[in-house]
């Protein structure tokens, strides 16, 4: 099993942040309906 520190558990965790407290917003260009949070960032 791999280690919480690996970067995929860093990726993993961002999107499940995205889920639990992101906002739909509408995108402008495509009309496409997303979940989005304000400042993350993830260091591959």
């Amino acid at each position: 099993m791999m280690e919480k520190t690996h970067p995929e558990y860093q990726y993993l965790n961002l999107l499940q942040d995205t889920l639990d407290n992101g906002a739909w917003k509408i995108s402008h260009s495509t009309g496409v309906k997303l979940k989005s949070v304000f400042g993350r960032l993830g260091k591959h």
